[in-house]
């Protein structure tokens, strides 16, 4: 009796292995990416403004996080790299004040 109970705990534990490995790997795939409020942060710090908005999305393969920071009477996007947390690049978009005339 004690010999099947021994076999069969050993037969668990190899079937179990392999699940709890993929399970820490892709535990210490998520733990290499930033957060959004990370992302936010150094959007702040690259283009001096207020981070007003983030989306996540993928460009050519790789996950990162759109940015939306207002600064002084512009939009700044900025694009950064969800994994290293690298600035990708910036878009600035001018707000323009439209002329409203009452009639």
């Amino acid at each position: 009796m004690k010999k099947q109970l021994s076999y069969s705990l050993l037969g668990l534990m190899i079937a179990v292995a392999p699940v709890s490995g993929a399970l820490a790997w892709q535990k210490n795939a998520h733990s290499n990416s930033i957060t959004r409020s990370e992302a936010m942060h150094i959007a702040e710090r690259a283009v001096g403004g207020r981070a007003v908005g983030v989306d996540s999305e993928r460009q050519h393969g790789r996950r990162i996080y759109e940015v939306n920071v207002r600064k002084a009477r512009s939009l700044v996007k900025v694009d950064v790299d969800a994994r290293s947390g690298r600035v990708l690049g910036t878009q600035r978009e001018f707000r323009h004040n439209q002329d409203r005339r009452r009639g």
